[in-house]
């Protein structure tokens, strides 16, 4: 008897799960959204302070900026940048001269039309400024972030702080992966083909002594004596002389030479160290350069730039890699950068992201291991 009860059980229960199925509407999430790439708008990111509030004239900002604006009137005029380099020492500052209004490298995002978001920052002040989906970044002028935040147009805003993902070792990738072989048993030198590099600088290492950063010597930033230039580069084989650099960092805002001396060191040319390696391995390649300094947006549009990007190795940028990361990429959701990548990687792009120790660019971010600079 217990046995035919418990027959009868199994089944009953069975059958109302399959009712339960077939009248239910539950349907598993796809795992990648169905927005086209840069289609797909985001609005939180970074994290929030303690001190912030859903409301208020923090509730905006990050809680980087939210921390630099609360104590950003403690900055003394004549030292404006470097005591706001040591309220927020993540946080990327210039100052376009002696007496500017100090800028600070931002993002913002809106619910609305991102040319409306752009003309309202355009109106604060804003600098060098990119828009991709619904973000707009640039340099805007740190006395302008509370003016920012109260704008309707803007839902949030962040600091953009990037980083380089790899360090100074001597390069032999070229043989290790056996490219040398196959240069030699196929006659191929990358003839026909263009290579974009997405990184912090082309040719500003070597920048003027007048700044007051002492290069040579224990103490200086170059102790070890590579001051090599682009155009030394050239002399010695190591590029080409047609290397397509459209855009370098702080371009239009003073130059290489605005990267906040002497408290700051130069931007390290790791773009051009990256170009260097590529020329090793395909030195027949056109080669294309796009810093990504200027903020996230921007860095999101050069992967489209370059990838339409005409050059000697033939028109757009059919391989690109980068080794700059943002602290606020999503991990698990695409950002406005993948986004890009997920764009020109569907138009036949090859992208390739230097991890280097970065476990989570390693998950979230194409294929690479860590670029080397030569």
């Amino acid at each position: 008897m217990s046995t035919r009860f418990l027959a009868f059980g199994t089944l009953a229960v069975m059958v109302t799960l399959a009712a339960v199925a077939a009248v239910s509407t539950f349907r598993h999430s796809p795992l990648r959204p169905s927005a086209l790439p840069g289609n797909a708008r985001l609005y939180a990111f970074g994290s929030r302070g303690t001190g912030q509030r859903p409301s208020g004239p923090l509730a905006k900002f990050d809680g980087a900026l939210a921390d630099l604006s609360r104590h950003a009137s403690r900055a003394r005029p004549d030292h404006a940048v470097q005591d706001l380099r040591s309220i927020a020492p993540a946080v990327r500052f210039k100052q376009s001269g002696a007496g500017a209004a100090p800028l600070v490298l931002i993002d913002a995002v809106t619910r609305g039309d991102p040319q409306v978001l752009k003309a309202a920052l355009l109106s604060l002040g804003l600098q060098q400024p990119s828009v991709y989906s619904n973000d707009v970044g640039g340099w805007l002028p740190v006395a302008a972030l509370p003016s920012a935040t109260a704008r309707a147009e803007v839902h949030s805003i962040r600091a953009a702080m990037w980083r380089t993902r790899s360090g100074a070792v001597t390069s032999q990738g070229d043989f290790a992966q056996h490219s040398d072989v196959v240069r030699s048993a196929n006659s191929l030198s990358g003839a026909g083909v263009t290579v974009g590099v997405i990184s912090d600088s082309y040719d500003c290492y070597a920048v003027d002594a007048t700044n007051g950063v002492a290069a040579a010597g224990a103490t200086g930033y170059a102790s070890n004596g590579f001051l090599a230039t682009a155009a030394t580069d050239v002399s010695t084989g190591d590029l080409p002389s047609n290397v397509n650099v459209l855009e370098e960092a702080h371009a239009g805002q003073g130059g290489c030479m605005n990267y906040g001396p002497p408290t700051e060191l130069p931007f390290s040319d790791e773009g051009r160290a990256m170009l260097q390696i590529v020329h090793d391995v395909a030195p027949g390649a056109g080669l294309a350069f796009y810093t990504a300094e200027n903020s996230e947006a921007d860095f999101a549009n050069g992967i489209g730039k370059l990838a339409a990007a005409v050059s000697a190795g033939g028109a757009g940028a059919k391989i690109i890699a980068d080794d700059i990361g943002y602290f606020d990429e999503p991990f698990f959701q695409d950002g406005i950068v993948a986004q890009a990548i997920d764009a020109v990687a569907a138009n036949g792009v090859a992208y390739f992201s230097a991890a280097g120790n970065n476990e989570a660019s390693r998950m979230t971010r194409p294929s690479g291991g860590g670029c080397a600079t030569k």
